[in-house]
């Protein structure tokens, strides 16, 4: 798929010479359009929406400045590089503040175009593939059997659950000992107690000291609701001898 690009600026030699200036569909770009002024380029965006923007710093009624700032309001996904003066450096330093990491001087040199594409692109793609990454780790985690027997166990204790959900997800979560009658205990861990130099490390080995402590128990589970409180549960069950297991 190819890069879009929209050229906005009121010089129409200016555009041509952006548009014309180097071999866009060759460097896997498209030009999707121009534009005369800023408000003329966000009418453009709405409906087709540029992956890059070139914009001139200088334009009546919406100079580029403004244009660039209205544009990361509706859409801060879309790079902007801006065409600027040397006698309008001030504009260029605010420029950077709006998040405009390409400058290009005048007169415009059609190299250093195209590398300023060359780099939104780039970092365009680096957005992405970061946007993916967290999507699948959040997929992950999701799917991931023990956090979601977790999940499915808080909402057991804090929401409403319907009949439907319960059973299913007791069977799909190996929770089929919640069937019948347990114990429910409630473990928390009183504030004033807890060293406030206490860590990560610290709530971890207390995590794997309740368990090691409920290893006498043949069918239970347990979980945080928070990182002071835990929840025990626990079959009510017995054994041939009639002790409780």
């Amino acid at each position: 798929m190819k890069t879009k690009i929209l050229i906005v600026d009121d010089e129409f030699l200016e555009r041509t010479l952006i548009r014309h200036g180097n071999e866009w569909e060759a460097n896997g770009y498209e030009i999707i359009g121009e534009a005369d002024s800023g408000r003329s380029a966000l009418k453009i965006i709405e409906s087709v929406q540029p992956d890059i923007v070139f914009t001139d710093i200088s334009m009546p009624f919406m100079d580029g400045l403004q244009f660039t700032e209205e544009l990361k309001k509706r859409y801060p996904q879309i790079k902007v590089a801006i065409i600027t003066g040397f006698r309008e450096f001030e504009y260029a330093r605010k420029a950077l503040k709006l998040g405009v990491t390409e400058l290009i001087l005048k007169p415009v040199q059609h190299e250093e175009v195209l590398m300023a594409a060359d780099e939104l692109r780039s970092q365009l793609k680096q957005e992405k593939a970061h946007h993916d990454e967290m999507i699948s780790m959040r997929k992950e985690i999701i799917d991931h059997k023990p956090i979601k027997q977790e999940l499915f166990l808080r909402s057991l204790i804090t929401k409403d659950i319907d009949l439907n959900t319960y059973d299913h997800a007791s069977a799909e979560y190996d929770l089929g000992f919640l069937n019948d009658s347990y114990y429910c205990v409630n473990v928390h861990v009183i504030a004033e107690q807890i060293d406030e130099n206490l860590n990560i490390g610290d709530y971890t080995s207390f995590a794997v000291g309740l368990e090691n402590e409920l290893k006498v128990f043949r069918n239970k589970t347990a979980f945080s609701l928070n990182q002071n409180e835990w929840i025990v549960l626990i079959a009510h069950t017995y054994n041939a001898e009639g002790e409780f297991r």
